[in-house]
């Protein structure tokens, strides 16, 4: 295991196109500048449960065999997991997001929870595919959510949402013909 957890980071933090065959711990860590996991490989867990990042995290084209925690997180900066590819399930409960959040084109292969989460920018699932559980219940969105051209293979579970903005929806493919707002 590879454990940074109660960290502070001042410098910027670049891992882009490392390979992670630990498991990666940064639980309450501090990030004052951007972190960087671009085009990572991650074999087991990454845990970022109530991490707080001032500036961007971007992990887009990242490959993630493990479970991905994120419960918590705050994010002052853009959240990009665009491209990602996770194997296990993604949990970004209770995470807050300030700037855009990019998960367009992400392959959410287990369970994706997304409850209690708070985006006050845009947000990105256009392309998204969700091969199983996705749950956003409770979550607030201050700006539009675009979920057109995502693929859901299993009934997704919205419950308790706010929306201010109608959400994007073009193109959806989902199952039993359901409209899911």
């Amino acid at each position: 295991t590879v454990s940074f957890n109660n960290c502070y980071f001042k410098d910027e933090v670049d891992f882009s196109g490392a390979n992670f065959d630990q498991m990666l711990l940064l639980t309450k860590s501090i990030f004052d500048k951007p972190a960087n996991f671009q085009a990572c490989m991650f074999e087991q867990d990454i845990r970022m449960d109530e991490t707080f990042f001032s500036s961007n995290l971007l992990m887009q084209e990242c490959v993630i065999r493990g479970n991905f925690w994120a419960k918590q997180a705050t994010i002052y900066g853009q959240l990009s997991l665009q491209q990602a590819d996770f194997w296990q399930n993604a949990s970004l409960a209770a995470i807050s997001v300030h700037k855009y959040a990019d998960m367009g084109l992400t392959n959410f292969r287990r369970s994706a929870f997304f409850e209690y989460g708070e985006y006050f920018n845009k947000v990105n699932f256009n392309g998204a595919i969700f091969s199983n559980r996705a749950e956003w219940n409770k979550t607030k969105f201050h700006l539009v959510v675009d979920f057109s051209n995502t693929t859901f293979l299993s009934k997704p579970v919205f419950s308790n949402i706010e929306l201010r903005e109608d959400p994007i929806r073009d193109n959806i493919k989902y199952i039993n013909g359901r409209n899911l707002f």
